[in-house]
C-alpha cells in the first residue's frame, strides 16, 4: 500500500491547483481544505504535488500489474497440475512493499493559524503568515505577503 510520509512536525507538503503554491499542514486527513494562499476550497483529491501524483499513478499501477500476474500465474498453476510434469510452475514471488514517500518540507517555515492554534502550517518562506486558515477558509487577521525589506537613508 502506497504511503505518504510526514515530516518531522507530522506535516507533508500539498499543492494548490489554482494559484500552484505549496504549503506544508498536518497530515491529518480532511474532506476539504482551503488554499492559505488563494483562499480556494478543494476536496482532498485536489491537494497532492506533482511528485506525489506520480508516486501515487506508479504504485496504482504496480497494483494493477501485480494482480494480473496473480492471475496468470494461478491459470498456470492450474494447468501444471493437469499436464502431468509436462508444464513446471516455479514458487509464487512476492512482491517487496513500497516504500514510502518522503517530500522534505525544509524550504517551508511554521506560521500560526489563530483559528485553529493547535494545527500546523507551514508557507513558503516569502509569506509573513496565511491569508485563508487552510482549514476552515476563515481570513487571517493580519494576512500579507513579504515581498522584500526597505531601508531609507537621509539624502547626504
Amino acid at each position: 500500500m502506497p504511503e505518504i510520509s510526514a515530516d518531522g512536525d507530522g506535516c507533508i507538503r500539498r499543492r494548490c491547483i489554482d494559484c500552484g503554491r505549496e504549503f506544508a499542514s498536518s497530515i491529518e486527513q480532511r474532506d476539504s481544505y482551503w488554499c492559505p494562499y488563494c483562499g480556494v476550497q478543494r476536496s482532498w483529491e485536489c491537494w497532492f504535488t506533482p511528485v506525489q501524483k506520480r508516486y501515487l499513478d506508479d504504485a496504482l499501477a504496480e497494483d494493477v500489474l501485480a494482480a494480473a500476474y496473480e492471475d496468470v500465474e494461478d491459470v498456470l498453476a492450474d494447468l501444471a497440475l493437469d499436464s502431468e510434469g509436462v508444464i513446471e510452475t516455479q514458487p509464487r514471488r512476492t512482491r517487496p512493499p513500497c516504500a514510502p514517500l518522503h517530500e522534505l518540507t525544509v524550504d517551508l517555515l511554521g506560521v500560526p493559524v489563530p483559528c485553529h492554534p493547535e494545527a500546523r502550517l507551514k508557507l513558503a518562506s516569502g509569506w509573513a503568515s496565511a491569508r485563508w486558515c487552510h482549514l476552515c477558509g476563515a481570513p487571517v487577521p493580519g494576512g500579507r505577503r513579504v515581498v522584500g525589506r526597505l531601508r531609507l537613508r537621509p539624502k547626504p
